[in-house]
């Protein structure tokens, strides 16, 4: 039977693993809509595609959540493509509003005369320092059809290379640093250390004292790129952004927590030859444990979770959870294949097979909460699924999993192979041992990719905003009542630009009272302009509006019906113009991404949940074969004796004590 040590030291991880999963799936119950941490056009004025009589004295941008104004640029050009001088940029917010809040743009207008009019807005979100542009055309004096032109170059800018590079840096460095010190504590649990143990406790310091240095650089050199990638003044971006506003605390406390992480494996390196060597490395263990948790959450605050952080928490510790899982496991394959593998001195395969088999239960715990807080993530993030198929942020997703599923495989093999009895279940009564030396460095290549896929992710644009909204099929008619009037309502064309607005007013009581005399339509547009016309009659029970300038999007058409000696009938009927540049998007398609999504992350979680039961249960549970414990505990401790028995025989001579890996 099982020390009961060493069941006890099981049973706590398995109820870490246990925890952070129940946490995910209780985070999906409580997650509703999603989160765009970029900031989006809500509405201008003048709208997209507006065509007005006179001409606006000053444009206005209604933008979802706070940006920088010194990264701020807002052009205008004339039909011959002449850029025309505007005034000085302001950012306005509602009184009372706090830093997150939907923010205001404005710029005074030259005067403008008869003509089409384009203006390219950029600027750059004050939470995760993301750049947003768009495209508005307008008219004055004339007809435009600006949103059916404008959609495809309004769209999100590429990631930043340099912006993704740097992430995918600091991401890399920051897991290979965790995933040294996870093997480090792991290694300080196996037995026969002496020896064949102490140089590569030595190598997994060396390696991890670069990697917590790179993650610290990576982390000043971020924020700069991403100020530099939206041009305006960058001096003056960095310096609001680092000394005031939502992102410098969250800033700050990143970068000290890698400080720490620095010192700490620093510290460890200068002992990583006493005799209480283990000791210190579960102590490192702790403290890097600590930094990573403030940094990964940091991270997210600084990234996509960081919008409306204070009203969506349980988003942020999604998140900062599968940052922290990816970056376990990530970084622990990568350190297993750069140091595990190197050592050719006698006693090492078995010690790096005694490792890795401890680090097989880490691995599992970190995949469970990977897929869980991925697919929690992925619903939020996206849309819908033509959102995913079709937005660089859904591709990109598809190639990190599918990178990260080949990875997930060649681990699986790898552990199968480390445990005869597991292969044998299976059929490979003959996996050869080796197996994991030669798969571990594949699997570390597959990591780093979906690493890279993962930094271009936090680079890019969310598949949620308005961009990838549903779009609805065009309505043929509405229609209601007016008093005791029936009264239906049709656009025609129903497409930006001049349409014919016809209105059908039936009397519902017989005799009827009087005649319709006159019938008066107002429309109200997307930005708020409206407009009027009285409709002339086509005969019958149809009165008809023509040349009515509409723009895409939800329209409000207000019907006021006059008739001799009654009051007059008003009522107001929602029509949206569909954007001929949009998705025409229904059916499956169309549907909520979350859908799909939280189910398939409440499955793999009770998955999960039950996969650790039954693990603790088979650790509990005694066998006795030949006086032993049972099959497959007892034969990982009498492989992991072996080992160390060759070990010691090995390093007993004094000149090969101590003796390292160059």
């Amino acid at each position: 039977m099982a020390a009961p040590a060493s069941i006890a030291r099981r049973l706590r991880a398995g109820l870490a693993v246990l925890s952070a999963v129940v946490l995910a799936m209780l985070a999906s119950l409580a997650l509703a809509g999603s989160a765009s941490a970029h900031a989006e056009l809500d509405s201008s004025a003048p709208g997209d595609g507006a065509s007005l009589a006179q001409a606006p004295r000053q444009l206005v941008l209604r933008l979802s959540e706070s940006v920088e104004l010194s990264a701020s640029t807002i052009s205008i050009s004339d039909g011959d493509g002449h850029t025309m001088p505007t005034g000085a940029l302001r950012l306005t917010r509602a009184p009372g509003a706090g830093t997150e809040a939907p923010v205001t743009l404005v710029v005074d207008l030259p005067t403008l005369g008869r003509g089409d009019y384009r203006v390219d807005w950029r600027t750059l979100s004050s939470d995760d320092l993301h750049v947003t542009q768009g495209v508005l055309v307008f008219g004055v004096g004339t007809t435009t059809d600006g949103a059916s032109a404008v959609r495809s170059a309004a769209a999100q800018p590429r990631p930043s290379t340099v912006e993704a590079a740097t992430r995918w840096v600091g991401l890399l460095a920051l897991g290979v640093a965790l995933g040294c010190v996870t093997l480090l504590v792991l290694l300080s649990r196996v037995q026969h250390v002496a020896g064949v143990g102490r140089p590569v406790r030595r190598r997994l310091l060396g390696v991890a004292s670069p990697a917590a240095w790179t993650a610290l650089v990576a982390g000043l050199v971020l924020p700069v790129t991403q100020a530099a990638g939206a041009g305006g003044d960058v001096g003056a971006t960095l310096r609001r952004l680092l000394l005031t506003g939502a992102y410098a605390p969250r800033w700050w406390l990143h970068q000290a927590a890698l400080a720490c992480l620095v010192l700490a494996v620093r510290a460890a390196r200068h002992r990583a030859d006493d005799a209480d060597a283990a000791e210190h490395s579960r102590r490192l263990g702790v403290v890097a444990g600590a930094c990573a948790v403030v940094a990964c959450t940091t991270a997210t605050l600084m990234g996509h979770g960081g919008a409306r952080a204070a009203s969506r928490p349980l988003l942020v510790v999604v998140e900062s959870s599968h940052v922290l899982a990816a970056l376990l496991w990530t970084g622990s394959v990568v350190a297993a294949a750069v140091v595990l593998t190197a050592p050719r001195r006698p006693g090492a395969a078995g010690l790096r097979s005694a490792v890795l088999r401890r680090f097989g239960a880490v691995a599992a715990g970190c995949v469970a909460v990977m897929v869980v807080t991925g697919l929690l993530l992925a619903g939020r993030r996206i849309a819908t699924l033509d959102a995913l198929v079709h937005s660089t942020y859904g591709v990109t997703l598809l190639v990190k999993c599918a990178v990260g599923l080949l990875a997930g495989l060649l681990g699986l093999v790898s552990s199968v192979a480390l445990r005869p009895p597991w292969a044998a279940r299976v059929g490979l009564y003959r996996a050869p041992q080796r197996w994991a030396g030669r798969l571990l460095p594949w699997e570390g290549l597959l990591v780093v990719g979906a690493l890279g896929a993962a930094a271009v992710l936090a680079a890019s644009a969310p598949a949620s905003g308005p961009r990838w909204a549903v779009a609805h099929p065009p309505a043929l008619l509405v229609g209601g009542n007016a008093g005791d009037l029936v009264e239906t309502v049709r656009v025609k064309p129903d497409r930006p630009g001049a349409n014919f607005v016809s209105v059908d007013v039936f009397d519902s009581r017989r005799p009827a009272p009087g005649p319709v005399r006159s019938v008066e339509v107002t429309l109200r547009g997307p930005t708020g302009s409206t407009q009027s016309a009285p409709a002339v009659t086509a005969g019958g029970s149809t009165w008809l509006v023509a040349g009515s300038q509409l723009t895409a999007g939800v329209w409000h058409i207000g019907v006021r019906a006059s008739r001799s000696g009654l009051p007059d009938a008003t009522a107001s009927y929602r029509w949206v113009v569909p954007d001929p540049a949009a998705r025409q998007v229904t059916g499956v398609a169309a549907a909520p991404l979350t859908r799909w999504t939280d189910p398939a992350a409440a499955v793999v979680g009770l998955a999960a949940l039950a996969g650790l039961a039954g693990a603790l249960h088979r650790r509990r549970r005694p066998r006795v074969e030949a006086g032993t414990a049972d099959v497959e505990d007892g034969g990982d401790r009498a492989e992991d004796g072996a080992a160390g028995a060759h070990a010691a025989a090995v390093s007993a001579p004094p000149a090969l004590e101590g003796a390292g890996v160059r």
